[in-house]
């Protein structure tokens, strides 16, 4: 693509109604009228493209703003670079599902999916237990070479980049808006030292686009395309990870779902996900074994090694934890009895085992728990 013509396809893309169906309706159309993009620019010949009178509007209102090269300039100004649907660096996987953006903008590196990209999503609203599974999770994904994408919203989006920036890992946050509207809250998760750890911002709206309703599913969409797998850690079953989800099967990706406690609502999401034919994980091992099964003996059990090394710089049980693990050492104990053992609620006892059964702590066999480590 000239550089003309990719400039007015990002110029395109930043107008105000102009989604990604309209600007691959204008892409074909284009070809059919034997007309470059610059052409139609210049010649205001917008009316042949089947566009609504609304959005001609916009096109001619946006162009007493900014022309192609002016806007191309103020990205510059903004420090903010674009990908193109064409382009050689545009990611392979977000290229291979059917209704990806035409347009990106991003800051930071634009080779990130040239690893393993792997999506780690979650509700907004993570229970401890959720939190711990994300981190754990996140943890050992990174540990075996992963490149974390998630929403960079708050919740399990937030844990998953801020358990990646602590490991040294690289991580793509995918926006549901424009830069302008990207604000340093986090001190967990600062911007500087996000884009400064050489990670990546990438988002489909032009900067000055605020998050909107409708976006977020959008935003979804772009999550999983980038991903080999989505891993969902902690899910209501209204949870818009399950949208993420929903996505990924729909581009025949594979989708995993960490376990939780019985009687939370916060395990509603990922059981329907295992119900409906997801993953059922509990370690970062599983994922990768899931994606690549042919791995030999050898590349397994060197995986192997690190996650139970990553397992054992995490050993930060909780003085509950540790006397839970070591109760249960002597002898398989249902719920009940640990509850009773270490006067705990059911659902505080379920809470417990589940969080060290992700740790491979505790195991279960039917209604009983035990502990062989």
């Amino acid at each position: 693509m000239e550089q003309q013509e990719r400039e007015g396809l990002i110029w395109l893309s930043a107008v105000s109604g102009i989604g990604t169906r309209t600007l691959w309706k204008i892409t074909s159309q284009l070809e059919l009228a034997e007309l470059t993009l610059d052409e139609m620019i210049r010649k205001n010949t917008y009316k042949q493209l089947q566009l609504s009178e609304s959005q001609i509007h916009a096109l001619h209102h946006f162009r007493r703003q900014f022309s192609p090269a002016d806007y191309t300039e103020l990205l510059v100004e903004k420090k903010i670079d674009t990908l193109c649907w064409s382009d050689p660096n545009y990611p392979a996987l977000l290229r291979e599902v059917p209704n990806h953006p035409v347009v990106l903008y991003y800051q930071g590196p634009s080779d990130f999916w040239q690893a393993l990209p792997i999506a780690v999503v979650g509700t907004r609203h993570l229970t401890p237990y959720g939190e711990q599974a994300t981190k754990i999770i996140t943890r050992q994904l990174v540990q075996l070479g992963a490149t974390i994408i998630s929403g960079y919203m708050y919740g399990a989006d937030k844990v998953a980049h801020q358990t990646t920036l602590a490991e040294g890992g690289k991580t793509v946050g995918v926006l549901g808006y424009g830069f302008d509207f990207l604000v340093d809250t986090d001190s967990q998760c600062p911007l500087q030292a996000f884009l400064e750890s050489g990670n990546t911002f990438i988002t489909e709206y032009a900067p000055f686009l605020p998050a909107q309703k409708a976006h977020f599913p959008m935003r979804n969409r772009v999550v999983a395309g980038l991903s080999h797998a989505t891993v969902v850690t902690e899910a209501a079953q209204r949870s818009g990870s399950l949208i993420t989800a929903n996505w990924a099967v729909e581009y025949n990706r594979l989708v995993c779902a960490v376990p939780g406690p019985l009687t939370s609502i916060y395990s509603e999401g990922t059981k329907q996900l295992i119900n409906q034919g997801a993953r059922l994980v509990t370690s970062g091992l599983e994922i990768v074994e899931e994606l690549f099964p042919s791995l030999s003996e050898n590349e397994t059990n060197i995986k192997l090694k690190k996650i139970k090394k990553v397992q054992q710089t995490e050993g930060k049980i909780d003085y509950i934890d540790q006397n839970i693990v070591d109760f249960l050492k002597s002898m398989e104990s249902t719920v009940d009895d640990v509850a009773e053992r270490f006067e705990l609620s059911i659902s505080e006892t379920i809470t417990h085992l589940s969080l060290l059964e992700v740790q491979d702590l505790v195991t279960r066999n039917g209604d009983k728990w035990g502990s062989y480590s």
